[in-house]
């Protein structure tokens, strides 16, 4: 008996662990990674990440353009992103996070579920 309860707790074990790494690893599915100012997504902060922006600006497509890592400011891709850019690169100071990295999580395609609505004795809204 005392071998069956502890063979039963090794396999639950593995069964909660296995879930664990399968929840942790959906998770991470659902995030983007980037560095903020690298427009080309070569994983550097460099004068050809300017480039790049310039070239956009100029209505020149390029395949390797990330407009989240190189809109830095947020308010849609400028001439003012190339310009903080070029500080960074020149070591100017820094305040908006250039070189960093940010973690976006994505939306997720699942239907949210609203079984607390479904409570058959809920009372309607009545206002005052």
């Amino acid at each position: 008996m005392k071998l069956l309860k502890s063979f039963s707790a090794v396999v639950l074990s593995v069964i909660i662990a296995i879930c664990v790494v399968f929840a942790v690893h959906a998770v991470a599915d659902n995030k983007t990674e980037y560095i903020l100012g690298d427009a080309n997504s070569d994983g550097f902060v460099t004068i050809s990440d300017v480039t790049v922006v310039q070239m956009v600006l100029a209505d020149i497509s390029l395949p390797e353009f990330n407009e989240k890592a190189g809109d830095i400011d947020g308010n849609g891709l400028d001439v003012t992103d190339a310009h903080n850019i070029q500080r960074y690169v020149a070591m100017y100071e820094d305040l908006l996070g250039i070189g960093k990295t940010v973690t976006v999580a994505e939306p997720t395609t699942q239907k949210p579920t609203n079984a607390y609505k479904t409570d058959p004795y809920e009372l309607p809204f009545i206002p005052d």
